[in-house]
């Protein structure tokens, strides 16, 4: 699967984060993102509250691909790309589309898997914003 420069900056820029930052670094952004959005502190408000459940999604599909990325070393080699992802198939579908994705999500709710479930189907959000089945089998 190819993930797109702009879809790992995306990622980046979600966690607040310099490109190609440490594994050390991408997991401390996330847990400082993950207090500071919970939605655990916004049960007063209930605007504040769906906001801020809806920025964790976005934070948790950034780091659920952050956390397993691990960029090219690029040693005075001229490439057209900043990134070419080689992706672990035991993680994530073979053909990389939001529809794989969903199908993945399905097999790990069929199997009890909801987290790896859920971090499925906000890949498959985070890769096509509109992909309605993957916000239907949210639910």
């Amino acid at each position: 699967m190819n993930v797109s420069d702009r879809d790992i900056e995306k990622f980046y820029k979600t966690l607040e984060l310099p490109l190609n930052s440490s594994q050390a670094e991408v997991k401390a952004a996330y847990r400082s993102l993950a207090r500071k959005y919970h939605p655990d502190r916004f049960t007063g408000d209930p605007a504040k509250l769906k906001a801020s459940e809806e920025h964790l999604k976005i934070i948790n599909t950034a780091y659920a691909f952050l956390k397993t990325y691990d960029p090219p070393a690029h040693k005075g080699k001229n490439t057209t790309s900043k990134f070419n992802v080689e992706v672990q198939t035991d993680r994530n579908p073979a053909d990389g589309t939001p529809a794989a994705f969903v199908r993945q999500a399905q097999y790990f709710q069929s199997i009890g898997k909801l987290q790896e479930a859920l971090m499925a189907l906000d890949t498959a959000i985070a890769l096509e914003d509109d992909y309605y089945p993957a916000y239907d089998l949210r639910g």
